[in-house]
């Protein structure tokens, strides 16, 4: 995480660390959202859940204010609905709340995060189904694929499919006898694709992967994901947002029955049905303003009973006494053999015995 101050307003200077101080995050801005499609490529667990699989990546910045002035850090998240963490399919969604659901789920006071879960899971799951859809019926051998989006400056309706700017690649498996027209004869061919959504869900592109399907649900999985982060990160006053905008909201969760039908292993929730459908039933959409915060585990001091220290003191003591011997019987041994060379101590003593005699 990179962490800096501005010098005279422009110029970044880079902190060693990030000084929070329980300070609110302000200003949070997602830069670019990232959505990667894999199939094989997932584990074997994923597989048995959904045999396609979506992983959501976001990139943003955000600021605190500190006793030293504003400082700026960044920020990065993920969100995979079966994550690799996943454990084997044993039940439905329902029954894999410990994998599978946010940690803080809430439909009355958390109603805008229990939409966001909601919105995620079920455009997930239903981008999921697509993608098995399209290789299954087109005999193209997709194998993964990575869509961008990057907010378009000045666009503030998130209904709208011109609301992001979308760079893309998809890979496909191709026939050995047509390897060496695939790149760098590897076997695999490349699909770079851009433009509007509406373009692409228009079938305006040049490539022959008849993706048509997938861009619109691919579009409202990633403006799930953006309004559910400004959620998260406390962005009180950050619009557009799905999960603050009643009207967006249900423009965007009015054909969950439907998406619901064709849904694999994995089914999604906790929303079964549009926000008009189930807005009794739960709490106001609002946002929460968020802190950073880290608990320390401390030691209360305890003062020891007195048996206990007169023991610990004694003991020490001991040490003390015994090491002073050891460094008084060095000291006169080499005093004495400096003074009596080698020989000449027993001797001495000897005569000195008879002597006594």
């Amino acid at each position: 995480m990179s962490v800096w101050t501005l010098s005279d307003g422009n110029t970044p200077i880079l902190q060693p660390g990030l000084t929070y101080m329980n300070n609110p995050l302000e200003d949070c801005q997602i830069h670019n959202i990232h959505i990667d499609f894999e199939a094989e490529d997932r584990t074997a667990t994923q597989y048995g859940w959904n045999s396609w699989g979506q992983t959501l990546r976001a990139f943003m910045t955000c600021s605190i204010e500190a006793e030293a002035g504003v400082t700026y850090f960044n920020l990065t998240t993920t969100y995979d609905f079966v994550p690799s963490t996943a454990q084997f399919p044993t039940g439905n969604y329902d029954t894999q709340v410990g994998t599978f659901s946010f940690s803080t789920r809430n439909a009355t006071s958390k109603a805008s995060l229990w939409w966001g879960e909601s919105l995620l899971a079920q455009y997930w799951a239903y981008a999921s189904t697509l993608m098995q859809d399209i290789r299954q019926n087109t005999g193209n051998n997709l194998r993964k694929g990575t869509i961008h989006f990057t907010q378009q400056s000045g666009q503030k309706d998130i209904t709208r499919l011109d609301f992001w700017d979308v760079d893309s690649r998809f890979i496909t498996n191709t026939d050995i006898q047509n390897q060496d027209s695939t790149w760098d004869r590897s076997g695999v061919a490349t699909y770079p694709l851009g433009g509007s959504v509406s373009d692409l869900a228009a079938g305006k592109d040049s490539s022959t992967l008849d993706l048509d399907a997938i861009w619109i649900p691919s579009d409202s999985l990633a403006k799930s994901f953006y309004s559910t982060i400004l959620v998260d990160l406390g962005q009180i006053t950050a619009t557009p947002n799905v999960l603050t905008d009643e009207n967006a909201l249900q423009f965007f969760t009015q054909n969950f029955t439907t998406m619901q039908k064709g849904t694999a292993n994995a089914q999604p929730g906790p929303a079964h049905d549009s926000y008009h459908a189930l807005k009794a039933q739960t709490g106001p959409l609002q946002i929460s303003p968020s802190i950073i915060s880290s608990k320390y585990l401390c030691q209360i001091p305890k003062r020891k009973s007195p048996g206990t220290l007169f023991v610990s003191i004694l003991v020490a003591d001991l040490v003390l006494i015994q090491a002073a011997w050891k460094l008084f019987s060095l000291f006169t041994s080499s005093w004495l053999t400096n003074k009596y060379p080698e020989g000449k101590l027993q001797l001495l003593l000897v005569d000195f015995d008879k002597n006594k005699l």
